[in-house]
Parts: structure tokens; C-alpha cells; sequence
């Protein structure tokens, strides 16, 4: 275990830190943006694409900054469907966020890209957003998407925002 270790629960929304000794520890809070995508996939064929890849040149960004973080199964197969049938309903949950920074007083990450603000993850909601309502997700993807839900990312005060 190393000081400064963290762990976030997206379940309870808690960070747990690990803080021990004397010499202090900072935290900057990297704001994401939490995407949700129900879709209809051919459970046969999905893998074989590059999800984060497609997402990323539909939104202009670099692909480093998407994690596929989680995809769900709905439920079980359509019981009448046939045999032929590989659709499969899932939930696709997407994390946008760009990597860690490689030194808190610099703006470079540890892959040597740029680090995302605020303004920019604001865009990628739209974006997500716009994509879902005129089919463009789906069609990045080749998937069927249903549904989509996506939480705006969280503002992180600057030290300008503290001045009284």
C-alpha cells in the first residue's frame, strides 16, 4: 500500500484515501463525464470493433481519454427468438475523462496529451447528447441504441474561485 492511494465508489459516491506518515498528500479532482448507452447488439460481432476508438472520432477527441467501463447484460435471450437471433440487449456505461495528470503542477497527462477542462467535457455531453437524438452514436457503433443517459461532469473550484 502506498500513501496516497485512492479509490472512488461510483456505487456510494465515496473516495477513500489512504493517508499515513507526515508529509502531505494533494488531490486534484479530475471531473468525467458518466455515459450510459442502451442498445439491440449483435452479441457475435461487438468485440471485434473498437468501441472507444469510434466514440472518440465521433466526439473529436483523443481516445485515451475512453474507458469502457462496463457493459451489462438486460436480461436473458428473447425466449422465442430464433436460433439465428445472436441480438443481445446491453448497457453500455462509458467513462470520459483523460488520463492522470503525470505531475500536479503540469497540464500534460501520462499518455502526453492534454488534459480535458470543464468547458470541453461540457461539449462531449453535448455531443453524446446530439449524437443520440440524430442516430449518429448508433451508427458510429453499428449498434441499435435505445436508450442513453449521461451525468454532466462536476465543477472543480480553481483557486480564483476562492478569493473572497
Amino acid at each position: 500500500q502506498i500513501e496516497g492511494e485512492n479509490y472512488f465508489d461510483p456505487t456510494t459516491g465515496f473516495l477513500y484515501l489512504l493517508i499515513r506518515g507526515t508529509e502531505p498528500v494533494d488531490y486534484k479532482i479530475q471531473p468525467s463525464v458518466v455515459t450510459k448507452v442502451g442498445a439491440t447488439i449483435d452479441i457475435d460481432n461487438f468485440f471485434e470493433g473498437d468501441v472507444a476508438g469510434n466514440i472518440a472520432a465521433l466526439l473529436g477527441i483523443d481516445p485515451s481519454n475512453i474507458r469502457v467501463t462496463n457493459v451489462v447484460r438486460e436480461g436473458r435471450k428473447k425466449r422465442f427468438a430464433p436460433t439465428w437471433d445472436s441480438s443481445e440487449d446491453i448497457v453500455l456505461e462509458l467513462t470520459i475523462e483523460p488520463p492522470p495528470l503525470a505531475n500536479l503542477s503540469e497540464t500534460a497527462t501520462v499518455s502526453g496529451t492534454p488534459t480535458m477542462d470543464i468547458t470541453e467535457l461540457k461539449s462531449v455531453v453535448s455531443k453524446l447528447t446530439n449524437g443520440f437524438q440524430d442516430g449518429s452514436i448508433g451508427s458510429a457503433l453499428g449498434i441499435n441504441v435505445t436508450s442513453m443517459a449521461t451525468n454532466e461532469p462536476i465543477y472543480v473550484p480553481t483557486p480564483e474561485d476562492m478569493v473572497g
